[in-house]
């Protein structure tokens, strides 16, 4: 005869997961000729082979116990957490050997200016002066002559670009293909002068261009 004690390996169990005496003291009796209960990898086993005769009862309880407890492996998933820097300022220097001060090439980047080194553009120059200074004051009168219409003159170094008289600033509109006589008329706007050269692209610096800005 084999009776299953669950109560103390159950209570036991539960003991560790904050579980109440009334299941602790719980007790479960099952008379079977072959039993195996396992709970939560604990199990008890008490064999009592038993001896009856007429006179009298002779019982002899052989207890085996055993108990098996897997380790616990508990870890908890690593998180990282990566956030992006993001600044609302503008960089207050310039990138090395671009010959542009901040300003300048902010504002190019503004417009959706990005670099086109290597690459041959049509420009429409509407000033070429000495100084930075000049060119960006050339910029700033011409503005307000554009209207409400968007332009996407620049200043640049003539240095920067195979194609230019070096030494010069220059106040520039980028273009892939030549310009029409529409893109003309619109610059005439702010620069009476304005003229055309195709150049390559020697620098870095965004350069923002009328097609890839208005989506032709």
């Amino acid at each position: 005869m084999v009776i299953v004690l669950a109560g103390a390996g159950v209570g036991a169990y539960f003991g560790l997961r904050g579980s109440s005496s009334d299941e602790a003291s719980s007790s479960t009796t099952v008379f079977s000729g072959s039993t195996s209960t396992s709970v939560a990898e604990v199990s008890t086993t008490v064999t009592i082979p038993s001896t009856s005769s007429s006179t009298s009862e002779s019982t002899t309880t052989s207890m085996s116990t055993t108990t098996s407890v897997s380790p616990t492996n508990s870890s908890l998933p690593s998180t990282t957490s990566s956030g992006a820097s993001t600044t609302g300022s503008t960089a207050t220097t310039a990138p090395a050997n671009s010959g542009l001060s901040a300003r300048s090439i902010a504002y190019a980047k503004s417009l959706g200016g990005t670099p086109h080194k290597g690459e041959s553009l049509y420009f429409l120059i509407g000033a070429s002066v000495k100084t930075e200074a000049e060119a960006q004051a050339k910029l700033d009168g011409a503005t307000p002559r554009f209207g409400d219409m968007q332009s996407y003159f620049i200043v640049q170094r003539s240095d920067n670009f195979d194609g230019m008289n070096p030494g010069w600033f220059v106040v520039v509109e980028a273009y892939r293909g030549e310009p029409s006589q529409e893109n003309l008329q619109f610059g005439r706007r702010g620069f009476p002068d304005v003229y055309v050269k195709q150049a390559t692209v020697k620098t870095e610096d965004p350069i923002p261009v009328y097609e890839d800005m208005v989506g032709q």
